[in-house]
């Protein structure tokens, strides 16, 4: 389900951040593509990881 959905955002230059919470839980947020990389060092600088993929 949540490959339909970041392909859905994909077509509005949007993607899906995913954060590791470290539990079983999905738990991200929706950025728009050209700031993704300023997203995910704001993320580390907080201490927490993201990416594309899903943990």
């Amino acid at each position: 389900m949540l490959a339909e959905f970041d392909e859905w955002l994909a077509r509005f230059g949007k993607l899906y951040l995913h954060l590791n919470t470290g539990g079983d839980e999905y738990v991200g947020f929706i950025v728009d593509a050209d700031r993704l990389d300023i997203m995910i060092a704001m993320a580390k600088k907080a201490g927490i990881e993201a990416r594309l993929e899903t943990f």
